[in-house]
């Protein structure tokens, strides 16, 4: 899904979140942001992960299993979403 539209996306990751028995989950974070805190039972620090699970209007083109084949409207054309960021 597109980044901000992301519903069904961040519906599946509360879910998740939610069945691995986390003490919160949180939707709607900033549109469509997921947030899970999972206290731990000693003092100390604490430790934050984050991970993007937006799409971008591109076109995967290879010939693989897990290749996206996701359509959308952007800017009022129909185009490919798959996340496409330069640090995966």
């Amino acid at each position: 899904e597109l980044g901000n539209r992301e519903f069904r996306t961040a519906g599946l990751v509360a879910e998740h979140l939610r069945s691995l028995g986390f003490d919160e989950v949180r939707t709607g974070v900033a549109h469509t942001g997921v947030v899970g805190v999972l206290r731990g039972g000693k003092p100390g620090g604490v430790v934050a992960l984050r991970a993007d699970m937006d799409g971008l209007p591109v076109t995967e083109q290879v010939e693989l299993p897990f290749a996206s084949r996701a359509r959308a409207l952007w800017n009022g054309e129909e185009v490919g979403v798959m996340h496409a960021c330069g640090h995966d």
